[in-house]
């Protein structure tokens, strides 16, 4: 495949039937668990935020198969979606060589947008599958139909189908066919636009870094003895002339001190447990940290402005902020080394 795409698939060597997925790289870590069950079925597992996922490419038998062979299809079918436990959300798809009428018994299942007056065999059996799995047929309800074109331009299908679970509905924004986006296949692409939110990496905690004053270093005495103890640690060469700040020796800076908040009446509250100190901390507490949930909406919300002004002006700064603010602060880590890179 190409760069940044991986394809999982299922099928024989003899290359009539098989199944798969082509799956982004950017959301290859969100894909839980994949299988093969035969040459006609295969599943993807997809972590979401609130549940997952399950996406289950099919493969059925064409309309003159005789009755067996489908049921064998539509029975493995079952076996399938009973293996998948009811929190998880199934998404059924893939090429079921079914025509789908329009008839009004089936209006609540399919809706109105189907290509065909009347239903055939395939489509029928697939239409039961979905009421008793109190499922929708998500493709028939948009008004975009066609998915199959002979190759005389004279003969259109809608055979590609997007089956989805009835609570599942909602989520369901489009499904269309993309006419023309594959020379390979007389099927068209079967696009289906869905609002769903993939889980997200929250930020975990993080031990604080501790930091450490270099207005020492301005001094020529402790600047050298702090090269000598540097070169000492890292091994390097007498010639080394460069002043490395990530790394400290602890008998020469001292740490550097921390910023002074104006609490100096909360401070003796603490330390003189007076009735009247006791009293007033509580009201200090409460000055203290709505003060502080002020500054916080304060420098969110301007914060909040610049990546929304820098859609239009520079979406590369936007995307990068908004990944931020999604995936919290990530820490780099650096490298230490000597003028001859090592």
């Amino acid at each position: 495949m190409a760069n940044g795409y991986l394809l999982i698939s299922s099928g024989g060597a003899e290359h009539q039937f098989g199944v798969g997925f082509i799956v982004n790289d950017k959301i290859l870590h969100r894909v839980k668990k994949f299988k093969a069950v035969n040459d006609r079925f295969f599943y993807i597992e997809l972590e979401c935020r609130w549940f997952n996922v399950i996406l289950i490419n099919g493969y059925a038998p064409t309309e003159n198969k005789e009755d067996e062979v489908k049921d064998i299809f539509y029975e493995n079918l079952d076996n399938v979606c009973d293996r998948i436990p009811t929190n998880k959300v199934k998404i059924l798809l893939g090429d079921f060589n079914a025509k789908i009428g329009q008839e009004v018994v089936y209006r609540p299942t399919i809706g109105k947008e189907s290509l065909f007056r009347i239903s055939n065999d395939n489509g029928t059996r697939l239409v039961n599958f979905a009421m008793t799995r109190s499922m929708i047929v998500s493709n028939t309800t948009f008004p975009h139909k066609e998915t199959w074109i002979s190759p005389s331009g004279q003969i259109k299908n809608q055979i590609n189908h997007v089956i989805v679970d009835r609570r599942f509905k909602r989520y369901v924004m489009d499904v269309r066919s993309m006419s023309g986006s594959s020379a390979m296949s007389d099927h068209f692409i079967v696009r289906a636009k869905i609002k769903l939110r993939l889980s997200v990496e929250w930020r975990k905690n993080t031990v604080s870094i501790k930091r450490f004053s270099i207005e020492d270093l301005k001094n020529q005495e402790i600047n050298r003895q702090y090269k000598n103890k540097l070169k000492e640690t890292l091994n390097l060469t007498e010639s080394s002339n460069n002043v490395i700040f990530g790394t400290r020796s602890k008998t020469l800076l001292k740490r550097r001190p921390q910023k002074s908040w104006d609490l100096k009446k909360e401070k003796q509250g603490k330390n003189d447990p007076s009735e009247e100190n006791k009293r007033v901390l509580p009201a200090r507490q409460r000055e203290t940290k709505q003060l502080f949930r002020k500054k916080k909406r304060a420098w969110e919300n301007s914060r909040l402005e610049i990546i929304e002004n820098s859609y239009k002006n520079n979406i590369r700064f936007f995307f990068e902020k908004a990944n931020e603010i999604k995936n919290g602060f990530k820490a780099k880590a650096t490298i230490i080394k000597d003028e001859e890179g090592h």
